[in-house]
């Protein structure tokens, strides 16, 4: 028995799953640093995005994480999991 594929259907679902993948660190950053408490902008301006990782370089972050601002009173935290959630959801249900 042999198997002839005449049309590949998962390679260009996988390209678009990756493509979205590649872009995700950078849109959860984005979100983070809009969620964070602007005062005089300095948690905004040191929360960078260094290898897919997400750095609050500042000695607050954890006082702001924990709700301790008016201005982001679930932290910074809730909001992003719950972008990356939906984000996750919208890639894999296409």
């Amino acid at each position: 028995m042999t198997v002839k594929i005449t049309r590949d259907l998962i390679t260009p679902h996988i390209k678009g799953i990756k493509k979205q993948l590649k872009i995700m660190p950078k849109e959860a950053h984005k979100v983070f640093v809009g969620a964070t408490p602007k005062r005089r902008g300095n948690a905004r301006r040191r929360t960078k995005l260094n290898n897919n990782v997400i750095r609050a370089d500042y000695n607050y972050a954890y006082l702001l994480e924990k709700g301790r601002s008016k201005q982001a009173p679930k932290g910074m935290t809730e909001p992003t999991f719950n972008f990356l959630k939906k984000f996750l959801d919208k890639v894999f249900r296409r």
